[in-house]
């Protein structure tokens, strides 16, 4: 329901969805492109509805349909978003990329999808891929018929890629009729979201948060302004410009902003709900972010892009709570020795949750199920531990967990400590091989003044005043380029590879791991 739009009880499609809110608004705003000098295009939700018909009948000229994959290879602007409402509008299933992938992991993507539906791939420029589509060929748009098509539910509507550090691409298919009751049907309706607010998109639209807030908030009315690129100040900018109302971030993007100088004297205060989500939000992070908007106005979530549960907890209940993930809403949580036995409270195990009271939607292309519990809990590969009261506490990932000397580093604790340091723009921290200690922990470090990196020592010995001596990085190695992706992401096991190749041969080593 949105303030100009009867109460609904009945699923709609989110394709139907834009064509009523068209209906109803006309001429008034629905997305809002920023461009990294500032200036900005608007499109009215009258433009989106007709574009999203013309570009839906390019498209079926080209094969798309409901049995069919779109691949959308785009950057973030209008067209983006215009061809996944297409899609639907086709019954087709929609499957957003990064435009900058490389051709290996491009046709490693398209052998999985092609598995399972024929795939088209909708790219920016003739050429950059041959065999795709482009929007050069799709320039003719204005001509098309812009009348309303035959109505049809995309069943499902979405796909996901994921690599991320695990390596191999596999697709995450939600599979689920693509719709749902206005104001019902998403947790993030327990998090702040409602009906015709402001909402920033700081993310590229391949990222699944960006991607599905983007989508969900248009589908409660909202005016979705999103960054053609990421800036820190831009952002803060545009926060205060169109008073935004609704935001979401992951926590490289609350980090940045954090670190901006007059951070704290600026106005936040049109904020009614902060979302954060995707990694573990360093403490210092979290500390600033509770002065800029008020904590009980925030919520901190954890779960995956299955959908297999969510646990969440908002800002004042974690000023109580220090580093806490929450309590599960609406799922089932439990915390499994390697054996799959149940843990008790503050002893570390993998985190197995799942949806209370419904069954599981997603399943994946290209790899196989995630291992499960007999009473239908799975796990993503987290691990974790509750306290007595059932919160619970992220360590890191199983496949990323460093084992030095028989001891078990957890490589999220040590870049929380590592991005406190005010010289460290960013920091990701990888096992590497070692013929004494089995792995090494190693520091890969964005200085915030490349051109002047802190001192080794120093930096050690800040290390060293808040970690165990087995934590503390034996190697620090500085980069002047960043290792995340655009939307925040890295994958540590193509850094870990690629430094287990060259050992570190040109990097300064701190002295060998203390286990003590």
């Amino acid at each position: 329901m949105t303030a100009d739009s009867p109460f609904i009880t009945s699923p709609v499609s989110y394709a139907q969805r834009i064509a009523d809110l068209a209906a109803e608004r006309g001429e008034r705003t629905a997305l809002i492109f920023v461009a990294p000098d500032g200036s900005e295009n608007c499109l009215s939700w009258a433009e989106l509805d007709t574009r999203a018909n013309q570009m839906a009948r390019l498209l079926a000229g080209y094969g798309v349909g409901p049995t069919t994959l779109l691949a959308i290879c785009l950057p973030t602007r209008a067209e983006h978003i215009v061809a996944a409402i297409a899609a639907w509008r086709l019954g087709a299933c929609t499957l957003p990329l990064s435009p900058q992938m490389p051709e290996r992991e491009r046709r490693e993507i398209l052998a999985v999808s092609e598995s399972w539906r024929t795939t088209v791939m909708l790219v920016e420029h003739e050429g950059q891929y041959p065999g795709d589509i482009s929007l050069d060929e799709l320039s003719a748009l204005d001509t098309v018929d812009a009348s309303a098509l035959p109505a049809i539910t995309a069943w499902p509507g979405k796909a996901i890629c994921s690599g991320g550090s695990t390596g191999r691409p596999k697709i995450i298919l939600d599979d689920r009729p693509w719709q749902k009751i206005p104001g019902q049907g998403s947790s993030l309706h327990r998090f702040g979201l409602r009906a015709d607010q402001t909402q920033l998109i700081t993310g590229r639209l391949y990222h699944n948060i960006s991607f599905s807030l983007t989508h969900n908030g248009l589908f409660e009315g909202h005016t979705v302004i999103l960054l053609e690129k990421f800036d820190a100040a831009l952002t803060v900018y545009v926060i205060e410009r169109h008073r935004v109302t609704f935001l979401a971030m992951v926590p490289i993007i609350m980090q940045r902003i954090a670190r901006l100088p007059d951070v704290l004297t600026r106005d936040f205060s049109s904020i009614d709900a902060f979302y954060h989500s995707g990694a573990v939000c360093p403490v210092w992070v979290k500390r600033v972010w509770l002065e800029l908007v008020e904590p009980a106005k925030q919520y901190d979530c954890y779960g995956g892009a299955e959908g297999t549960g969510v646990v969440a907890i908002r800002g004042d209940e974690w000023m109580l709570r220090e580093g806490s993930l929450g309590r599960p809403v609406d799922t089932r949580l439990s915390i499994r020795d390697s054996a799959g036995a149940p843990l008790p409270a503050g002893e570390i195990g993998e985190i197995f949750t799942g949806p209370e009271g419904a069954p599981m939607t997603f399943r994946y292309l290209g790899a196989e199920p995630p291992a499960s519990t007999s009473d239908g809990l799975v796990t993503l590969g987290d691990l974790g531990w509750l306290d007595d009261d059932g919160y619970l506490y992220l360590a890191d990932r199983r496949v990323d967990l460093i084992i030095t000397g028989g001891a078990n580093v957890y490589p999220a604790e040590v870049e929380g400590v590592l991005s406190e340091h005010p010289g460290i723009a960013d920091a990701v921290v990888i096992g590497v091989d070692d013929d004494e200690w089995g792995k090494q922990v190693y520091a890969i470090l964005l200085p915030t003044d490349p051109g002047a990196p802190p001192d080794v020592d120093e930096l050690r010995a800040f290390c060293r005043e808040r970690l165990v001596p087995y934590k503390v990085p034996k190697t620090f190695e500085f980069v002047s380029t960043n290792f995340r992706d655009e939307s925040g992401k890295m994958r540590r096991s193509a850094l870990a590879s690629d430094r287990n190749q060259r050992q570190a041969s040109a990097l300064v080593p701190a002295s060998g791991n203390d286990l003590s």
